[in-house]
């Protein structure tokens, strides 16, 4: 889903005024048919082409915009961004500038480079007032998109509403309603399925395949947290050809992977094997993917449910390279983004301070008749744009910090969230397997907490992560680490305990959460949790490994009833040790 951004659904360039009415006849073609008859268009740019000596400069800059438009359908985004930015540097009709430069940032977002894509966005809300109103809304969906994708759904959700949806034509409210429930999806703002079902049937009406699928997969994933899960299957069934025909590597690859893994709960076990396969060909070149993650999950459980151990730890082990790479790139998108973002600050603070130091140099320029004058004027203001620089550094500082936690820090519970708390833990595990002290780790999920939710609403659920999170935070010490790993489910990584140990914190946390008081939440209901325990003397001192350890143990907890601690046992034969509280 983070990489669907294609043009074909967007753009539609600026009716440049041609000399010749035969040329200006092939530009409206190339124009119309580009997202709907892509071997059309390339004919159309081809005889376009043919004829560069009877162009205007105008013409070839439209040419070039076509070009890159070409290039970024058969998956050559270098190449159609070095064609955008051709255009874009050298024309004269402002539609087009816009129209170029949101093509950049969506081919930006494609090929993962958010840092340059969040100063280009900038660059393109600095012009986008510019172009007709036809253009400049083209610009705010491309910035919706490009926001979704960087996984900054609020800003995504904030430029969507903002659009009068009563004005659009029914390919602009398919960009429009897809656009707006991937946002509100993410953000957990859904409240019924028919959200779903208007925009698949909007862009149904639109033709426009890759947003059918893209909402039909949202669409999914609501009906499996609602438990649906054979509806979520029957679904994706009769959608397949929906998938297959929009011919879109990504998408197809996440419908597959998603398909697999509802069909492995379903029993299915052999047709789920030819799924997941069917999903790692379309991603063979995209390694660090979703859908890739999901199908190697998939096959390793299945082929343990066949008992072939031997392939099942080989797509296990696959899994695991494959999610760790998916949580690096992912890492790596939010630093791009916040330094691009100080970047922007930095840039804007710097051009503050050449406008102070072109006031002195003014300044100086006016006193030059009078010479003491002159120096103590020049004194005063470079001890005006020293104190300057020292506040401008102070605050650049401050913000950097700021930055720096946002980008650390669960919004919701204010605790380490996924990404900073695995590296905080991987680097403690090798501080400690140098020494030779042992580790454990816990993780627990709040029980039947999608209940909580539906039943009372997510400003009471977001009640019970916040509040759960304050109940635990006091049983720790200041050197555990702790972090929400998502959803309803955290972690606890505690440096220097034993099993035993662990098993006798994890236990306070379960009491600590069994009695918490909901009724300030203006609602009537009682909380508990399930806990999984591991340490290295069993599992090492790997992350991943230890990770998976105690998520076996909570899964065994969950299986047991909930609201109990298991600590995991390696012998696959053998039930995991438990302390039971009903």
């Amino acid at each position: 889903m983070k990489l669907l951004l294609l043009l074909a659904f967007i753009f539609t360039c600026s009716s440049t005024a041609f000399a010749n009415d035969e040329i200006e006849n092939l530009f409206d073609i190339a124009n119309r048919v580009k997202s709907s008859d892509i071997e059309a268009f390339e004919a159309t740019v081809d005889d376009i082409r043919s004829r560069a000596s009877q162009l205007s400069r105008e013409q070839f800059n439209h040419l070039e915009y076509l070009t890159g438009y070409l290039y970024g359908f058969k998956g050559k985004p270098k190449l159609a961004v070095s064609h955008y930015y051709n255009a874009y540097n050298n024309t004269q009709d402002l539609d087009l500038k816009v129209i170029t430069l949101m093509s950049i940032v969506n081919y930006r977002g494609i090929s993962r480079d958010f840092h340059t894509g969040y100063i280009e966005a900038e660059e393109l809300f600095s012009i986008i007032n510019s172009a007709s109103d036809k253009v400049r809304l083209n610009a705010n969906f491309v910035l919706a998109i490009f926001y979704n994708l960087a996984d900054d759904n609020q800003s995504s959700r904030k430029i969507i509403r903002q659009v009068d949806f009563t004005d659009l034509d029914l390919r602009q409210q398919c960009i429009y309603r897809s656009t707006l429930l991937e946002a509100e999806h993410k953000l957990g703002l859904i409240e019924t399925i028919e959200d779903y079902e208007r925009a698949i049937e909007t862009c149904q009406n639109a033709n426009e395949l890759i947003l059918v699928g893209m909402s039909t997969l949202l669409k999914s994933k609501s009906l499996v947290d609602s438990g649906n899960i054979n509806n979520a299957a029957a679904l994706l069934q009769s959608s397949e050809q929906i998938f297959v025909s929009s011919r879109y590597p990504i998408i197809i690859a996440e419908f597959y992977a998603s398909y697999a893994s509802l069909l492995l709960q379903l029993d299915s076990t052999e047709y789920s094997i030819s799924l997941a396969l069917k999903a790692l060909e379309q991603t063979s070149l995209m390694q660090a993917s979703q859908p890739r993650v999901q199908a190697y999950k998939t096959l390793a459980e299945a082929y343990e449910q066949y008992g072939q151990l031997d392939e099942s730890l080989k797509y296990y082990k696959l899994y695991a390279e494959a999610e760790k790479a998916f949580l690096d790139e992912t890492k790596a998108k939010q630093l791009a983004i916040q330094q691009a973002k100080i970047e922007s600050i930095e840039k804007t603070n710097q051009i503050a301070l050449l406008d102070k130091e072109n006031a002195v140099l003014k300044a100086e320029a006016r006193a030059g008749k009078e010479e003491q004058l002159n120096a103590q004027l020049t004194a005063g203001m470079l001890a005006l744009l020293a104190l300057a620089t020292l506040m401008w550094a102070y605050k650049n500082r401050r913000m950097h910090l700021i930055l720096r936690h946002k980008a650390q820090t669960d919004q919701l519970t204010k605790i380490a969230n996924r990404s900073h708390f695995s590296a905080e833990s991987e680097q403690l595990l090798k501080q400690r397997k140098l020494v030779k002290t042992p580790v454990a780790f816990i993780i627990f999920d709040l029980d039947f907490f999608k209940q909580v939710n539906d039943n009372h609403g997510h400003i009471v659920g977001d009640w019970v992560l916040t509040n759960a999170v304050q109940a635990v935070k006091p049983l720790l010490r200041a050197t555990d680490k702790f972090g929400r790993m998502g959803g309803e489910e955290f972690a606890i990584m505690l440096a220097g305990c034993d099993a035993q140990q662990a098993m006798a914190v994890a236990e306070d946390c379960r009491q600590a959460i069994e009695a918490m008081d909901c009724s300030p939440s203006g609602a009537a209901f009682n909380v508990t949790a399930s806990f999984g325990v591991a340490d290295s003397t069993q599992c090492g001192y790997n992350f991943d490994k230890l990770y998976g350890c105690a998520d076996e143990a909570l899964y065994q907890s969950k299986h047991a009833g909930r609201n109990r601690v298991y600590l995991y046992h390696p012998s696959a034969q053998q039930s995991a040790q438990t302390l039971v509280h009903a």
